[in-house]
């Protein structure tokens, strides 16, 4: 789990398409940097993510990138649930004007902002802590699984059955 964070780094930057990344280990990142993403990308972590030192998140270039920041309920390798959380603690940017990017955080267990922030985009969270400045501006971002219509025009969902259960 130690290299999590580099190898992240390493991903984004040889992306070829839209990319999903996908971990069990926690994301700490603790050194500042700039992540210019050139396509979509997603990031799902179970065990939560962490930023501890001013980090931008941006497209590479004018065009409007989305990036999915997400601690799913559960995975393969955590069917009975995932516990992350997620945190920043520092100043983070999602998007610049010259490089925008449209956000999607999202965790069944705690968000926290701690920093004078900024992000363009939604975020939802089992709760929610915020003690310093959050300047988040609202983005119709096209959830994933999500089909048709384009950004913020979904026409439908892909339902699968999840859990089941039979009383007699």
């Amino acid at each position: 789990c130690g290299s999590v964070v580099s190898t992240l780094a390493s991903d984004l930057a040889a992306e070829s398409g839209p990319t999903v990344f996908t971990t069990d280990c926690p994301i700490n990142i603790s050194q500042q940097a700039t992540y210019q993403l050139p396509y979509n990308t997603a990031i799902f972590d179970c065990a939560g993510m962490s930023v501890s030192a001013a980090v931008t998140f941006e497209s590479n270039n004018s065009t409007s990138r989305n990036l999915y920041w997400i601690v799913p309920t559960s995975d393969t390798a955590n069917p009975s649930g995932c516990n992350g959380n997620e945190s920043f603690s520092s100043n983070t940017t999602f998007g610049t004007t010259s490089n925008p990017l449209d956000v999607l955080v999202y965790t069944p267990g705690n968000l926290s902002w701690s920093s004078v922030s900024q992000a363009t985009g939604q975020m939802y969270a089992g709760s929610f802590t915020a003690s310093a400045h959050l300047n988040l501006v609202y983005s119709a971002a096209q959830w994933p699984g999500a089909t048709g219509g384009g950004v913020g025009a979904t026409s439908s969902y892909t339902v699968n059955i999840v859990y089941e259960r039979e009383v007699q």
